[in-house]
Order: C-alpha cells, then sequence, then structure tokens
C-alpha cells in the first residue's frame, strides 16, 4: 500500500489532536551549489507557505538537507507548500524563429494540433488545453531538445476558460536567468490608470533595478517572458529601456486576482526543492 495512503489513514485518526507531528519529510535542493542565502530564502519561503497553509510545522536546515515536521492534517494541503513556484524573467525566441527549428522536425502529427495563425512575438500559437501536455512533453523531451538550440524551451501559459485554448512561448532558457526572485523587493496589487481592472506590481530592489532596465533595453522590440513554476504568467513587448526598477503585470485582473498572484510571487523560492523522503514518525 502507498505511504501516502498511510499518512492520509494516520491524518484521519488523528484529526483531534491537530497539533502531534505525524510526518516527516527530507528534502534537497535541485541546484546544490547555490548560494547560502539562496537556500536560506528557499527554506524561509517554504516554512511561509506552510504557515499559509494552515499547518504547524518544524522546518530545519542542516548539511544541505531540509527537514521538515507536520502536524496532523486530513486534507494533506501541506503538499502544495513543496510545489515550488520559482518566479523568473527569461529572454524569448520569437515565433517565427522557433517555428523554423520545429518545422525541420517533421512531426505534424504532434505539431499539426498547434493553431499557427495565432503566434505573435514569442507565442507560437494555441492549442487545446486537453493537449497542451502532450505538446510539451515532446517539445521538451531530451530527443527533441537535441534537434533544438539547447537554450530554446517551451512552456504554456495560463489555459483560457473561454475557448478551452491555451497559448505557448519559446523561450530563451538560460541557465541562470536574466532576473530571479532575489532581484525582486516585493509584489504588491494596484488599480490600473482606467480604474475597471487591477494589476500585479513588482518592485526592485535597489541593487537590481538596473539590471531589469538593462535587460529591457536590450530586448527592444521583442518580447520578455515571467515564468511562474512551470506557467508564462505574463510575456509582453519590450519598448524600450524601463527605469525606476519597477513594472506592472496588466491582464486585466480583478482585485482578488492582482492580489493572489502578488501573494505567489512574494513566496516564491530562488531554488526548488526535491523531496527524497517521507515517514511516519511518532
Amino acid at each position: 500500500m502507498k505511504l501516502s495512503y498511510f499518512l492520509l489513514l494516520l491524518f484521519v485518526s488523528c484529526s483531534s489532536s491537530s497539533q502531534k507531528m505525524c510526518v516527516q519529510i527530507k528534502a534537497q535542493f535541485e541546484n546544490d551549489k547555490a548560494s547560502t542565502a539562496e537556500k536560506e530564502l528557499t527554506v524561509e519561503r517554504l516554512r511561509l507557505r506552510l504557515e499559509g497553509a494552515h499547518v504547524k510545522n518544524e522546518v530545519t536546515l542542516s548539511q544541505d538537507v531540509i527537514t521538515v515536521k507536520l502536524a496532523c492534517d486530513p486534507s494533506q494541503s501541506f503538499r502544495k507548500a513543496f510545489r515550488s513556484e520559482v518566479f523568473a524573467m527569461y529572454e524569448t525566441y520569437d515565433a517565427e524563429d522557433a517555428w523554423r527549428y520545429l518545422d525541420a522536425l517533421k512531426e505534424q502529427a504532434v505539431l499539426g494540433v498547434i493553431d499557427r495563425q495565432t503566434n505573435v512575438l514569442a507565442c507560437i500559437g494555441t492549442c487545446a488545453a486537453a493537449n497542451s501536455n502532450g505538446v510539451l512533453n515532446y517539445l521538451n523531451s531530451e530527443e527533441t531538445k537535441k534537434k533544438l538550440p539547447k537554450d530554446l524551451a517551451f512552456y504554456c501559459g495560463k489555459p483560457d476558460p473561454d475557448n478551452f485554448s491555451v497559448s505557448i512561448y519559446a523561450l530563451r532558457k538560460a541557465e541562470k536567468p536574466p532576473v530571479d526572485i532575489t532581484m525582486i523587493r516585493k509584489a504588491g496589487a494596484a488599480e490600473s490608470i482606467y480604474g475597471s481592472s487591477y494589476n500585479t506590481t513588482l518592485e526592485f530592489t535597489k541593487a537590481h533595478a538596473k539590471t531589469f532596465a538593462d535587460l529591457t533595453e536590450k530586448n527592444s522590440g521583442r518580447a520578455i517572458s515571467m515564468l511562474l513554476g512551470d506557467e508564462v504568467i505574463y510575456c509582453p513587448m519590450v519598448s524600450g529601456r524601463i527605469e525606476g526598477g519597477k513594472v506592472d503585470i496588466s491582464a486585466r485582473f480583478s482585485k482578488v486576482e492582482a492580489e493572489t498572484l502578488a501573494m505567489r510571487i512574494n513566496l516564491s523560492p530562488p531554488l526548488r526543492i526535491l523531496i527524497f523522503e517521507e515517514k511516519l514518525i511518532e
């Protein structure tokens, strides 16, 4: 019987004493060569996400191993906290350039489900949400990557609830992103200048406002992508250098949507973590 089933049984049986620690999880950093500051911030963000899930926890870091003890939780809501939604900005490929490489693959059976008529900037087109996993699995497979530029990677945006489709973007996935979460001082929400919707706002640290300005100047006339986890949350065209250390994510959000996205970004860790042990404890 799977461990997760045992965990669920135990959580249910001890739900009346929710302060009791029931499970211990050990995890490691995907990038063990990252800085101490990045590792410590990742652990702190994990602790905050667990607290946001209202799960009592004890989180420690020793010799690059994260040990987490968790209270009984019948809903197992703690699992969401371990889904590392890493925030980063990347440069992109123009759709036309990306398709030049994709057409050479001659895989119409897979690529034929993409509607190329909707391609613009870094968006190579759209496909039905039901087909998106299959398309991405093919595009980002090791076998396909051997035939594409090393830094070319594909990600989907948020599914469109009106027509059940998703946009697919071509990113220049550098090993180290030009902008990462350590460069963001805070994310927030603010009413748009038109007053009919809200934006999610990003404010850079003083040390990295120039980093963002340089990135926008370099990519003037092109798109810059913002990736949160495995989802492109924004991919606008940049018209020139953006000074001031602030930028808006403008997607006609409601107030709740803008605040929720800001919270997700504020809780984003700089590093992904990988669970390697999960066990019950007395």
